[in-house]
């Protein structure tokens, strides 16, 4: 099977390794959760003036974060904050200009294969024997080495979902608290390995 299906950070990380053989439903499920996580990302505005640059590589997951020097740290504060809903850059004091607002994916293929495996580590974690049994039988899986990374919890990278407060609807006068978490809960049955897991 060709293992170069999907794109950018639509694919499932097992095609990020190599396989033989793999469940082309699980790897749609995984896409379509990352999808549906879109509608509820932050969105960044760029200005029509401004140069677009591509994001920064997150070498945190593969460097221990006790290694990160103040530069590093001066440079990932610059960097758009995924957990509040609308980022507009410092630089920008005129929000009537001309711009546009780009929705920020959940996980970040801008810097290519190796750029999204780092992306998708740094918030479900470095595969384990116990969270992704399989993941050392794929063939590339042995091609580089990552640090140990703990999974991160989904819901700060969603600030766009139905705010908390207050958890009656304006429209309705229904309690919106269970709809929340029944999105949480679908996108994190689909964006998890092992493949066979997703729901």
């Amino acid at each position: 099977m060709c293992c170069q299906v999907s794109s950018g950070p639509y694919r499932a990380p097992e095609l990020l390794f190599a396989p033989q053989q793999y469940d082309a439903n699980a790897t749609d499920l995984w896409s379509l959760g990352v999808l549906a996580s879109g509608f509820f990302t932050s969105l960044r505005f760029e200005p029509k003036s401004s140069a677009s640059e591509p994001g920064e590589f997150d070498w945190d997951a593969l460097v221990l974060e006790s290694n990160i020097s103040a530069d590093d740290t001066d440079r990932m504060n610059k960097l758009p904050d995924e957990t509040i809903p609308f980022n507009v850059p410092g630089s920008v004091t005129d929000m009537d200009r001309a711009g546009t607002w780009h929705r920020m994916a959940l996980f970040d293929s801008t810097r290519g294969e190796i750029g999204l495996i780092a992306s998708i580590f740094k918030l479900l974690g470095t595969p384990t024997e116990t969270t992704w049994p399989e993941f050392n039988a794929l063939p590339a899986a042995s091609a580089l080495v990552f640090n140990p990374m703990s999974p991160r919890p989904i819901r700060p990278l969603l600030p766009n979902i139905m705010p908390g407060e207050p958890p009656l609807s304006p429209a309705t006068g229904l309690d919106c608290t269970q709809d929340r978490e029944n999105v949480i809960e679908l996108i994190q049955g689909l964006v998890r390995y092992p493949p066979s897991s997703r729901t």
